[in-house]
């Protein structure tokens, strides 16, 4: 106890006298007593008392704060309790605080205490303000920010976080347990250049960051070694049950595609029946008002409606300005500001899929209530060791599977398994680029039983044995390196290209449309909506475009109802589209009903990990893949749809069971391994420091970053901050509005583009421009092309055939395609033998392929030259032929 806290006596024997000291109560009694000047000597003098213990208190805390794991144990109680109890005294009672003391009244004191501690020094470090202010550096990245609040705080400088940050522990990470899955990305930060140097080249550093999740910390799936990729990947299936289109396994997830289908014209029909019903279709008003707006000008003095044409008011004469065409009763506003923002209402499309009628009972109510219940267990994504390469080639492909081996102690690369467990396979997620040389990879790098060589391509092995080994090319055993690896491609990436292979292919005929409606309207933000620069508004533009179109589609249905005195149906619908003949409303219906509606589930499906709703946006998505020029994707729809059907169960059961997570543990609110890794390596930029960062800061900071991670979610919470990244909404902010919904309605409506749909029309875009005959068949067409492409990738395309044509959207692409000018040298070849073999004169002919034969060793340029030479010639001759021949009337005289 404080000898200012507790009474002493002493007493003397001999006199029988006793003396005591003053009692703090004693002395708080006489201090209420003295004017406020003599209270403040008092004070003064306290501080005085106190000057070297508080020293002593500074230097006693100074390097805390240099270790990391001192911040994750820090607790401001406990801290408060060490303190000079003079000063924290002192503050709690100004700030009338009572024990006991709540979180941010917590905060608040011992910020107060450091910044009281600070005032006899700045050179010294205290944990509090230090903890702010690096958690303040990861968000601003400023080092001018950083200095701002080291000179008004014991928080440190920019250099002092950075050397902190530089100085924290490289141990490595802790082995992985259990069945897990992992995912690879390239990472990369490129430097900034201030002046202008001889030879200069951009500075930058490139990663293959990865990523790993536990998905059963006890689980011993992976260490089965007869469930290893290579043992069943060749496995032999009915094909057909892949190729045709209408096959058992296909008409399964056709019925799960169209039990969404069915519950969204439920949702849909029950608008548009409400707007007819209740008279007040917007859509009609909005395109009212435009019509006004382009033929009046309204007079902002006298409300009189004046010719377009006019400059003055012919009532008042006052001049018509610009500004004066919003005003009036039915002047035309902007669509965006017809009702305050946070009234307008906005549709929900990561829970559109859910809006049933209660009425309406069946399988897909049951799914529904399954899907709710998958991604109900949070599951903690860890950073791994990054590898040091970018995985853009076959080599540094191969590196990144060595390293990942390594790291997660696949059998054959663990010489003493020790204490840590091994596996056999993994599963390894990544995107399209390094999915399709993964695959290579994995099919033709091979190890050598000799000399434990790893070689890349089966001739280079071949050659590498025959060579240095001696043994002879019949005898060569090609054990492959990588059977243990299991590549799957991210559920994100591929979302992002089925979106935007959905805007290429519609872009001419509807979504160029769409999206100038919605103000992408010069040349670069043109490109950039086609583009799906940012999958965000991307996103928002697609559930536009279905939202408007759906409801512009059933909307005819919805009127003959209403005359009928009926009620809409989703069957009533369907049965009446049968009778559809203008080519115009059934591929808007095509590509609203099948293709957005799959991209629509396909999500679902992730963000509720239900292996249906995955597969079935897959399936009926693939034909855009297919149909169009997608050679990438196309590889990857068809191996992934293959692996889906020959995956023996318990591996198949692992992967459909894990194909998103949720690290929130909100169960709508998965996403998978590619978009993890992707937040992770947002995280992971915040505590690189500025500048190209060398592969230490890399390494550490991925060691370090799970712990930087806590201390910045402990000292925001302590400070009573939520971390954006621990929120979780109930609602999307990328959701659609009701007025862009409307815009765009109006925008079909004006456009005729879906009237008088029982009658047949020529097929044009919404903009009026004429779309290429065989577009109705894209479906058919797709499909057709998928059962070649298949026995391409893994039969071997048969001896003669050749790829069908892709499917055109406009008349131009097909001229263009066919133009020989944009052919291959492989094709010019043949075109141009075609020629020389149709040259009836011999000496000619002789001519032709003798100059052929040199013309081939030279580039496409030439090619084409010679192209045309050859056309040329067999041009006259057949002209020649032609003119040459009788006419019937000769031949009848004759």
């Amino acid at each position: 106890m404080s000898k200012l806290e507790g009474p002493s006596a002493c007493s003397s024997s001999g006199t029988g006298c006793s003396t005591s000291r003053p009692r703090a109560e004693d002395i708080i009694g006489q201090l209420k007593e003295l004017p406020l000047y003599e209270l403040g000597k008092v004070a003064r003098y306290l501080g005085e008392s106190q000057v070297k213990r508080v020293r002593e208190d500074i230097v006693s805390m100074a390097n805390e704060y240099q270790d990391l794991d001192f911040f994750t144990q820090l607790d401001s109680g406990m801290w408060v309790d060490d303190r000079n109890p003079v000063v924290t005294n002192f503050i709690k009672g100004i700030a009338g605080q009572s024990e006991p003391i709540k979180s941010k009244e917590a905060y608040s004191l011992v910020r107060a205490v450091e910044q009281i501690y600070s005032t006899q020094t700045l050179r010294h470090v205290l944990p509090w303000s230090f903890a702010e202010n690096v958690v303040m550096n990861s968000v601003v990245s400023s080092k001018l920010a950083a200095n701002i609040n080291g000179l008004s705080s014991p928080g440190g400088s920019y250099m002092t976080i950075r050397r902190w940050l530089e100085n924290q522990a490289c141990n490595p990470l802790p082995a992985p347990v259990g069945d897990c899955v992992c995912a690879f990305d390239n990472d990369q930060v490129i430097g900034k250049t201030y002046h202008v140097r001889a030879n200069q080249k951009q500075k930058s550093s490139v990663i293959t960051s990865v990523c790993m999740a536990e998905l059963d910390p006890s689980g011993s799936l992976q260490k089965q070694g007869q469930l290893k990729p290579s043992l069943w990947s060749q496995n032999n299936f009915e094909t057909s049950e892949m190729l045709d289109y209408d096959s058992e396994h296909h008409t399964a997830l056709s019925n799960v595609h169209y039990g969404e289908v069915y519950d969204c014209l439920n949702a849909h029909l029950t608008v548009v029946h409400g707007q007819l019903t209740s008279g007040s279709d917007e859509v009609d008003t909005i395109l009212a008002q435009q019509q006004f707006q382009r033929e009046w000008k309204v007079c902002s003095a006298c409300q009189h409606h004046n010719p377009r044409s006019k400059r003055l008011c012919q009532n008042c004469k006052v001049p018509l300005s610009s500004a004066a065409q919003g005003e009036g009763p039915n002047a035309q506003q902007p669509i965006a500001a017809k009702r305050p923002r946070e009234t307008v209402e906005e549709v929900s499309f990561d829970d559109a899929q859910q809006c049933l009628l209660e009425s309406h009972k069946g399988e897909s109510e049951s799914t529904s209530s399954e899907m709710k219940q998958t991604n109900d267990v949070h599951v903690h994504v860890k950073p791994r060791d990054p590898i040091f390469v970018n995985p853009n080639s076959f080599e540094s492909v191969k590196k990144v599977f060595l390293d990942l081996g390594r790291d997660f102690r696949i059998q054959k690369y663990v010489t003493d398994p020790g204490e840590f467990e091994v596996r056999d396979w993994l599963l390894v997620v990544c995107d399209g680029i390094p999915y399709t040389i993964g695959q290579k990879v994995i099919a033709d790098t091979f190890r050598c039983i000799t000399c434990e060589a790893v070689i890349y391509g089966k001739s280079s092995f071949t050659d590498h044995c025959v060579t240095l080994h001696n043994i002879e090319e019949e005898s060569v055993q090609y054990v492959q390196e990588f059977d243990w690896v299991h590549l799957r491609i991210g559920f994100g990436h591929y979302e992002m290209n089925m979106l935007r292979s959905f805007f290429e292919m519609n872009w001419e005929a509807m979504i160029k449309d769409l999206s100038y409606t919605l103000g992408f309207r010069t040349e670069n933000a043109q490109k950039y909506a086609k583009k799906g620069s940012d999958h965000h508004k991307s996103w928002e533009l697609l559930c536009i475009f279905y939202e408007g179109s759906l409801q512009e589609l059933v909307r005819p249905y919805v009127m003959m109802c209403v005359e009928k005195g009926e009620e809409p149906t989703p069957e009533g619908y369907l049965n009446w589209s049968k009778d559809v003949k203008s080519p115009n409303y059934q591929f808007m219906q095509e590509q609203t009903l099948t293709y957005a509606q799959s991209i629509l589930n396909f999500r679902k499906g992730v963000r509720y990990n239900s292996k249906d709703l995955i597969m079935a946006g897959k399936f009926k998505h693939s034909p855009i893949f297919h149909g169009r020029n997608h050679p990438k994707y196309q590889l990857i729809e068809l191996t992934e749809a293959r692996n889906d059907l020959i995956m023996p169960a318990p591996v198949k059961d692992f992967v459909h069971g894990h194909q998103s997570i949720s690290a929130s543990g909100h169960p709508g609110r998965g996403e998978d391994m590619d978009f993890q890794l992707e937040n992770l390596n947002k995280r992971s930029k915040a505590w690189t420091p500025t500048g190209v960062p060398t592969e230490k800061d890399w390494l550490r900071t991925f060691r370090n970053l799970e712990k930087l991670d806590m201390m910045r979610a402990d000292t925001l919470r302590r400070m009573g901050c939520e971390d954006p990244k621990n929120v979780t909404s109930t609602s999307s902010s990328h959701t659609p509005k009701k007025a862009e919904i409307l815009a765009w309605r109006a925008a079909l409506r004006e456009s005729n583009f879906l009237q008088n749909p029982m009658e047949d029309c020529v097929m044009k875009s919404v903009s009026g421009e004429p779309l290429d005959e065989q577009l109705p068949n894209f479906t058919h067409i797709a499909w057709s092309r998928r059962r070649y492409l298949y026995t391409v990738f893994f039969q071997g395309a048969a001896t003669g055939t050749s790829i069908p044509d892709p499917i055109f959207v406009v008349p131009e692409e097909r001229t263009s395609y066919h133009d020989i000018r944009n052919q291959t040298k492989e094709v010019i070849s043949s075109k141009v033998s075609e020629l020389i073999s149709q040259v009836t004169d011999e000496e000619v002919k002789r001519d032709f392929t003798e100059e052929w034969a040199s013309v081939q060793k030279k580039r496409k340029e030439h090619y084409l030259l010679f192209h045309d030479k050859v056309w040329e010639v067999v041009d006259n001759l057949n002209t020649a032929l032609v003119l040459d021949e009788p006419d019937a009337a000769d031949q009848n005289e004759l």
